[in-house]
C-alpha cells in the first residue's frame, strides 16, 4: 500500500514537472513568435521611419550645396571665387562625358559589386560588422565602414557634415539610416545615375568636389579627357584626400624610422594610385562586365591587365594652381554683408542652405558696388600719402572707404596698405574694424549743439582744461600745446581745438551726443562709459560706419542706403550703406537686386549745413 501511494506520488510529481516543462515550452514559444513578431514589426516601422519622404537625390543635393560664390565689382570684373572647406569647386558634368576609366576604377576601387548589389555591399557589411562589433577586429566601433558606392553618396547628400564621424550607438543608427536609404535609391533609380551622382558629389581633397572639378584641380583637362593612370590617381584620393593631396609637397613622417626619406603628400597619393591598379587588376571580370551607358548591352570598358600595369608608368603631369583674391578686405567684407542680408530676409537663400554657408555653398554671382578702377586709385593715394609721412610719424598702415553719398553705394575699400605685409598686420582690415577716429568724432558733439540751439558763432572757452579720471587729474591738451581763450564754435570747431570740443561734450552730454552719432550711422559706442574725451576718439568705431555717417551731412541731413541687415537697438540706424547691387542664384535668377535707394532725414538739413558750412574750406579762412 505505501509502495503504491510512493508510486502514485512519484508519478504525480512526473506529470506535475511534465506539465510545467510543456506549459514553460510554449511559454517560450509564444514569447520567441511573440519576440520575432515584435522585431519584425520593429524593423517595418524603423525602415519606414527612415524610407518615407526620402528627398530625391538632386532636391538634396542643390539643397545642401550648389557651388561657390563669386563677386564681382559694378563693371563686372571678377573679385574672388568664395571656397570653403566641405563645399569648394564643382562642376557637375552628366556619366557620358566622363573618362571610361574613371568609371572603372571607382568601381574596382569603392564597390566591385556596385552593378550587382541592391545598394549595400553585405560582404563590406559583414567585414564592418565583423571589425566594429567583436573583439576580432581594430576594436569595438573602430573597424572599417564597409559601405558601398550608394551608401557613400548617402552619406555625402544626406547626412549632416558632423554627424558622418559619429561613434557608438550613434554610429548604429547612421549605419541603419544609410542602409535604407541606399536601398530605397537602388530601388528607384538605375545605377548609371547614381554613379553619375556619386562621382560628381565626393570629395577628392583641395577644394574640389566632383571628377570634374577635381580633374581640372589637377590635371587642367576634362574629366573626359583622363588617361588610365590619372583616373586611377584620383579614383584613390576620396579615400584620404588630405593625405593624399599631389599638390602638396609637405614631407610627412609616417612613423616609419626605416624610412630613408620623408614622405610628400604626393609620394602618398601615388602609392595609392598603384593600389588603386591592383584593385582594378583583381576586379578585372567585374570591371570588364560594367555595362555601356548607350547601350547596356555592350560593355563599357575592356581592359587587359597588361593596359593596367602600364599605367602604373605614365608620367603625371599636375598642374599648379592659385586663386587669385582682388581687393581682399572687400570681400570678404561683402561675404559678410550678404550672410547678414540673407538671415534678415533681404533674399532667400537657396534650397535648404543656411544663411551662413550660402557665399561659400550657394552658387552666388555677386555684382557688389566697388569699382574697381577707383579702389585701384584710392589704394595708389593711400600708398603715397603713408610714403610721404611714414618717416616722420611713424605710422605704417591705414585704411580708405568712399561713398557716393546720393545712392549710399561703397565705390571703394581698401581695408589695409597690404594685405599681405605681415610686418603692419595687413590681414587686419581697418575700415572694418574698431579704431580710434580721433578728432572726427567732434563732429557729432558739434552737431548736437547745434540741435540745442548753438550756432557757429557762439562763443566758447579755449583754455587749460583738466578732467578727474579715476581721482587722477588729467589735462587736455590742444594739437599745438596752445590756448586761444574765447573763440567762436566755428574758430574751435574749424581748427580742431580739443579743449572747446570737450567743454562743448560736457554741455550737451556724452549720452545725447553717443545717441546722435547712433541715428547718423555708428554701430558701436554703446558702452556708455568713455568720458568727455569720447569727442576726441577715447572710445573705437568702424571706418565704414563714420564715413556713412559723413555722408549723412553730405545729403543735408538725408541718410540714403538700404534696409539694416545689422541687428541693432532701438534708437540705432535703420538703413545701411550698400554693398550689393545684385544677386543671382546658379540658375541665373535674380534673387536680389538694389533698384531704389531709401531715404530718411535724421538730422534738420539746416543743422547739417551749419556743419559743413563750417569744415568747409571758406569756413577755415574766415575764422582767422
Amino acid at each position: 500500500m505505501r509502495r503504491r501511494r510512493g508510486r502514485q506520488v512519484l508519478s504525480q510529481r512526473g506529470r506535475t514537472f511534465r506539465s510545467r516543462l510543456m506549459a514553460l515550452a510554449t511559454i517560450a514559444m509564444f514569447a520567441s513568435v511573440l519576440s520575432v513578431g515584435a522585431m519584425v514589426v520593429t524593423s517595418v516601422l524603423v525602415y519606414r521611419s527612415y524610407a518615407d519622404d526620402i528627398k530625391p537625390p538632386e532636391q538634396a543635393i542643390s539643397a545642401s550645396a550648389v557651388g561657390t560664390g563669386i563677386a564681382y565689382d559694378r563693371n563686372g570684373n571678377r573679385l574672388y571665387e568664395y571656397l570653403d572647406e566641405y563645399a569648394a569647386l564643382r562642376d557637375p558634368v552628366p556619366l557620358s562625358e566622363i573618362s571610361p576609366y574613371v568609371i572603372a576604377a571607382t568601381v574596382a576601387t569603392e564597390d566591385a559589386s556596385f552593378y550587382d548589389n541592391p545598394g549595400v555591399n553585405f560582404q563590406g557589411l559583414a567585414r564592418a560588422g565583423l571589425e566594429n562589433l567583436t573583439p576580432f577586429g581594430g576594436g569595438f566601433f573602430e573597424g572599417s565602414g564597409g559601405s558601398s558606392i550608394t551608401q557613400q553618396l548617402v552619406e555625402n547628400v544626406y547626412i549632416p557634415q558632423e554627424e558622418r564621424t559619429s561613434r557608438g550607438t550613434d554610429a548604429i543608427d547612421r549605419k541603419l539610416q544609410e542602409t535604407v536609404i541606399a536601398l530605397e535609391l537602388k530601388r528607384k533609380y538605375s545605377d548609371n545615375q547614381i554613379l553619375e551622382w556619386y562621382l560628381n558629389q565626393i570629395f577628392y581633397g583641395n577644394l574640389s568636389y566632383g571628377i570634374e572639378s577635381s580633374s581640372l584641380r589637377f590635371f587642367g583637362k576634362h574629366s573626359s579627357e583622363l588617361t588610365l593612370g590619372e583616373a586611377a590617381l584620383l579614383a584613390g584620393l576620396p579615400q584620404a584626400p588630405g593625405d593624399y593631396d599631389p599638390t602638396n609637397y609637405i614631407p610627412v613622417d609616417d612613423g616609419d624610422p626605416n624610412t630613408p626619406l620623408p614622405l610628400t603628400p604626393r609620394d602618398l597619393a601615388k602609392a595609392r594610385q598603384l593600389e588603386v591598379l591592383d584593385l582594378m587588376i583583381k576586379h578585372l571580370e567585374e570591371v570588364n562586365s560594367i555595362p555601356g551607358i548607350a547601350d547596356p548591352n555592350q560593355p563599357m570598358i575592356q581592359l587587359t591587365e597588361a593596359q593596367i600595369n602600364a599605367a602604373r608608368d605614365e608620367p603625371l603631369n599636375y598642374i599648379e594652381n592659385s586663386y587669385e583674391i582682388v581687393a581682399p578686405h572687400w570681400v570678404y567684407y561683402v561675404k559678410d554683408q550678404v550672410e547678414k542680408m540673407c538671415s534678415a530676409g533681404l533674399f532667400q537663400s537657396p534650397g535648404d542652405i543656411p544663411c551662413d554657408k550660402v557665399v561659400t555653398t550657394g552658387g552666388l554671382r555677386i555684382t557688389t558696388t566697388l569699382d574697381l578702377g577707383l579702389n585701384s586709385l584710392a589704394a595708389q593715394i593711400l600708398e603715397e600719402e603713408i610714403t610721404g609721412s611714414e618717416e616722420r610719424t611713424g605710422g605704417h598702415n591705414a585704411s580708405l572707404v568712399a561713398i557716393q553719398p546720393s545712392t549710399g553705394e561703397i565705390l571703394a575699400y581698401v581695408g589695409s596698405r597690404n594685405f599681405n605685409r605681415d610686418d603692419i598686420d595687413g590681414e587686419v582690415d581697418i575700415a572694418s574694424s574698431l579704431q580710434s577716429h580721433g578728432s572726427t568724432m567732434k563732429m557729432f558733439t558739434y552737431l548736437k549743439a547745434f540741435e540745442d540751439g548753438w550756432v557757429p558763432s557762439t562763443l566758447v572757452e579755449d583754455k587749460k582744461l583738466l578732467l578727474d579720471v579715476g581721482g587722477v587729474q588729467r589735462e587736455v591738451n590742444n594739437w599745438n600745446l596752445a590756448y586761444l581763450g574765447t573763440i567762436p564754435l566755428r574758430k574751435g570747431f574749424s581748427e580742431s581745438v580739443n579743449t572747446t570740443a570737450v567743454r562743448t561734450l560736457m554741455d550737451v552730454g556724452e549720452d545725447r551726443m553717443r545717441e546722435l552719432a547712433h541715428r547718423m550711422g555708428i554701430t558701436d559706442l554703446r558702452q556708455g562709459d568713455c568720458g568727455p574725451t569720447i569727442t576726441l576718439g577715447a572710445c573705437e568705431v568702424k571706418l565704414v560706419d563714420q564715413t556713412f555717417a559723413f555722408a549723412v551731412l553730405a545729403n543735408n541731413g538725408m541718410m540714403i542706403g538700404r534696409p539694416t541687415s545689422e541687428d541693432l537697438p532701438t534708437g540705432f540706424r535703420t538703413l545701411d550703406q550698400v554693398s550689393v547691387l545684385k544677386i543671382t542664384n546658379a540658375d541665373g535668377d535674380i534673387i536680389y537686386e538694389f533698384t531704389q535707394p531709401t531715404q530718411e532725414q535724421v538730422v534738420d538739413p539746416a543743422y547739417a549745413y551749419m556743419v559743413t558750412d563750417v569744415l568747409s574750406k571758406e569756413a577755415i579762412s574766415w575764422s582767422r
